[in-house]
């Protein structure tokens, strides 16, 4: 038995950056539990992860309650509206500002939370 085998497996604590006062409230308020992430991201349903906004200096944590995992063109319209997206063409506008090269071909991670206390 070596060392490793000893040592608890456990995941690191993840952490999330909102973007934007009006998101950042919509967080803090309860009312955005979702996000939309380029790229395929190594977070896992039940993880905990803390969620900061930098524009209005907060962040709390969260248990990760979803992890689903799309081309953007993929994703269904009702995460895509939950997220502030009317359409994909509107999500790649929108992500674009975030992620330069993302298009409607693009992996996405789409991320649902609980905020805990």
């Amino acid at each position: 038995m070596t060392e490793s085998d000893l040592v608890p497996k456990k995941r690191p604590l993840m952490g999330m950056l909102i973007a934007g006062e009006e998101n950042g409230q919509l967080v803090l308020q309860g009312e955005k539990n979702i996000t939309i992430r380029e790229g395929w991201r190594d977070y896992h349903t039940n993880d905990k992860v803390l969620i900061g906004c930098p524009e209005l200096n907060w962040c709390t944590m969260a248990k990760i309650t979803s992890v689903s995992f799309y081309e953007l063109k993929d994703v269904p319209i009702r995460d895509l509206n939950a997220d502030g997206f009317a359409t994909v063409e509107d999500a790649v506008i929108g992500l674009g500002a975030y992620y330069q090269n993302i298009d409607e071909n693009s992996p996405v991670t789409v991320l649902r939370w609980n905020l805990t206390t």
